[in-house]
C-alpha cells in the first residue's frame, strides 16, 4: 500500500497539470468571447443610433430641422471666414480702436478650432460608442457648453469696443461736417447829420449802424483717430446678428437643462413608488 500512494499521487498531479492548459484556454476563450460582445453591443448601439437619426432625417419634420441646421452652420461659416479676413486687412489701420480687427479674428479663428475638434469628437464617440442606460456626461456637450461659454464673453467684450468706436467715429464725422462759426459784433455810433434845411432837422441825431467782424480765435486741435466706416458697420451687423443667434441658443439650453430637470424628477418619482410598493408587498407577505 505504501508503494501504490507514491504511484497515485503522481498520477493525480498530471492529470491536474493536464488539466491546467484546458482550463486557462477556456479563460481566455470566455475573455476575448465577453470583449467581443461588448464590442459587438457597443457597435449594435452605435448601428441602431445610426439607424434611428436616418430615419428621422427622412422624416418631413427631420428635413426641416437639418436644412435649418445646415443652413444655419454655413451662414456662420461664411461669416467666421468673412471676418477672419476682414480682420486680418485692417489690422493696425483702425487707430480708434485697435481691438476691433483683433476680435473679428481672433472669433472667426475660434468657431473653426471649435468646429475641427466637434468633428474629432464625433470621429471618436463614433468608433466608441455608448451602450443603452449610460448615464455620463457626453463630451460634445461639454464642449458646445465651453465653446458657448468663450463666446459670450469674446462676444460682449467685443460688441462694447465695435458700438463705442462706430459711435466715436459718427461724432468725428458730425463735427467735420459742421461749417466754422465767424463771430461778429454790433455797434451804434450816434451821428449828427446837417440838412440843407434847418427848420426839419430832427431833434434827435440819426444812428449809423457798423458791422466790426471780430478775429475767428483757432485752438490747436488734437490729431483725429481714424478707422474705416465699413470695418465698424461690418462688425457692428455681425455682433448684432451673433447676439441675436446666441440669446436663441441660450433658451434653447436653458428649455433642455428644465426638460432634463423633469426627466429626472419623474425617475426619482418613479423610483420612490417602486420602493414604496416593494415595502408594502413585504409587509403584506410577513403578515
Amino acid at each position: 500500500m505504501s508503494a501504490m500512494a507514491p504511484e497515485t499521487s503522481d498520477e493525480e498531479s498530471t492529470e491536474m497539470s493536464a488539466m491546467a492548459p484546458e482550463t486557462r484556454s477556456v479563460t481566455s476563450e470566455s475573455s476575448s468571447i465577453g470583449e467581443f460582445t461588448a464590442a459587438d453591443e457597443r457597435q449594435i448601439s452605435w448601428n441602431y443610433s445610426t439607424r434611428g437619426l436616418r430615419q428621422f432625417v427622412k422624416s418631413p419634420k427631420g428635413m426641416v430641422i437639418t436644412a435649418v441646421v445646415v443652413t444655419i452652420i454655413v451662414v456662420f461659416l461664411t461669416l467666421k471666414l468673412a471676418k477672419i479676413v476682414t480682420g486680418a486687412i485692417h489690422i493696425g489701420s483702425c487707430s480708434l480702436d485697435p481691438f476691433v480687427p483683433i476680435y473679428l479674428v481672433s472669433s472667426g479663428i475660434l468657431f473653426l478650432i471649435f468646429l475641427v475638434i466637434l468633428i474629432l469628437v464625433c470621429v471618436k464617440c463614433r468608433h466608441q460608442g455608448f451602450s443603452e442606460g449610460d448615464d455620463r456626461v457626453s463630451p460634445l456637450h461639454l464642449l458646445v457648453l465651453f465653446y458657448f461659454f468663450i463666446h459670450i464673453v469674446l462676444q460682449l467684450a467685443g460688441s462694447v469696443c465695435v458700438i463705442r468706436a462706430r459711435e466715436d467715429l459718427q461724432d468725428q464725422a458730425g463735427a467735420n461736417m459742421s461749417a466754422p462759426v465767424t463771430e461778429s459784433s454790433v455797434f451804434i455810433e450816434s451821428k449828427n447829420v446837417q440838412l440843407d434845411r434847418p427848420e426839419v432837422t430832427p431833434p434827435d441825431p440819426l444812428m449809423e449802424i457798423k458791422v466790426r467782424i471780430a478775429p475767428v480765435i483757432t485752438h490747436p486741435s488734437k490729431p483725429l483717430l481714424q478707422c474705416s466706416a465699413e470695418l465698424l458697420d461690418f462688425a457692428f451687423a455681425a455682433v448684432i446678428f451673433e447676439l441675436i443667434v446666441s440669446g436663441l441658443f441660450f433658451i434653447f439650453i436653458l428649455a433642455s437643462l428644465y426638460e432634463l430637470a423633469i426627466i429626472v424628477r419623474s425617475e426619482q418619482s418613479v423610483d420612490v413608488k417602486k420602493t414604496m410598493t416593494k415595502g408594502y408587498k413585504s409587509q403584506k407577505l410577513r403578515a
